[in-house]
C-alpha cells in the first residue's frame, strides 16, 4: 500500500509563444485541461495558483504517482526553476473533489500576501506559513476564486 502524500512546488511560467494576456489565458486553459486528465488517471487531486508569471502547485496522491509527477514536471517546457517546498505524508486529502482546482491572484490573495508581509505573488519568497495559508484557503468548499 502506498502512502498518501502532499507535494507543494513552485515554478516560473515559460509560455514560449505567449505575448499577450489572451495568449497566456489560452496556455493556462490548455495546461489545466491536460493536468486534469492526467490527474484523473493517476488519482491525484490538488490546486494550482497562477500569478505574475509564477505557479504554486499543490498535489495530493499516492507516493508512486508523486514520484512520476515530479519527474514529468522536471521535463515540462511550460515552466522552469521547479522547487519542491513540501513533500509530506498526509492522513486525508483536502482537495478530494478537485482533480486540479485553479486560482489566479486577485484582491483577496493580495490581502493574504500583505498579511504575511508580501506585496507580490513571488512564491520563491513565501514563508511556509503563507504556503500553508494559501493551500488551506483553496481547500475551503466556498472558496470563490477557484475554478
Amino acid at each position: 500500500m502506498n502512502t498518501l502524500m502532499r507535494l507543494v512546488m513552485f515554478s516560473e511560467a515559460a509560455f514560449a509563444t505567449a505575448t499577450s494576456s489572451s495568449e497566456i489565458e489560452a496556455d493556462l486553459l490548455s495546461i489545466l485541461s491536460q493536468v486534469r486528465r492526467a490527474n484523473a488517471q493517476r488519482q491525484l487531486t490538488g490546486v494550482l495558483y497562477y500569478g505574475e508569471g509564477y505557479f504554486l502547485h499543490c498535489l495530493e496522491g499516492d507516493q508512486a504517482a508523486m514520484t512520476e509527477v515530479m519527474q514529468r514536471m522536471a521535463l515540462d517546457p511550460r515552466h522552469h526553476n521547479l522547487e519542491v517546498v513540501v513533500l509530506e505524508p498526509i492522513r486525508q486529502r483536502v482537495f478530494a473533489q478537485w482533480r486540479m482546482r485553479f486560482t489566479r491572484t486577485d484582491h483577496s490573495i493580495a490581502h493574504m500576501l500583505q498579511q504575511h508581509g508580501m506585496t507580490r505573488f513571488q512564491p520563491y519568497e513565501f514563508s511556509l506559513s503563507l504556503v500553508n495559508a494559501l493551500v488551506e484557503a483553496a481547500a475551503q468548499p466556498d472558496y470563490q476564486r477557484c475554478a
